[in-house]
């Protein structure tokens, strides 16, 4: 797979309530916060490179990554998508280790709390302005 360029879309997909059911769908911040990445040794945000994916290739995508990584029994709920520059904009790295396939490791996050809980709010702005946002 090509190297990630600035608009190459990243996806986050959940099974839990991150996305808010309202007129207009908004995402939760703690949807965006990285988790610490004992492998990386750094906090990380996992994302699915979807570049040349369609809507219903997203969704399958995005099933398959819930029921791999959270259960047979859990179901795909929502899925959002921001383009690589809006990460690099906040002065974070992208990682595509391809393992498993697709994934991309949003790296750089500042240590503090506050920090990092005001970077991910920024990109939920973004992710609601954009409107790459599907609930199932």
């Amino acid at each position: 797979m090509d190297p990630l360029q600035p608009d190459t879309l990243l996806a986050r997909f959940t099974a839990g309530k991150d996305v808010r059911a309202e007129q207009k769908p908004r995402v939760k911040e703690s949807f965006l916060l990285p988790r610490w990445d004992d492998g990386a040794s750094a906090w990380a945000l996992s994302t699915s490179r979807v570049d040349g994916l369609n809507s219903l290739e997203m969704r399958a995508w995005g099933e398959a990554w819930v029921h791999k990584n959270l259960g047979p029994s859990r179901t795909l709920k929502a899925r959002c998508c921001l383009p690589v520059r809006a990460f690099l904009a906040q002065g974070l790295q992208t990682d595509f280790d391809d393992e498993p396939p697709r994934h991309v490791n949003v790296l750089g996050w500042p240590d503090a709390p506050e920090d990092r809980i005001a970077i991910a709010l920024e990109l939920c702005r973004e992710v609601e302005e954009s409107g790459h946002i599907e609930r199932y």
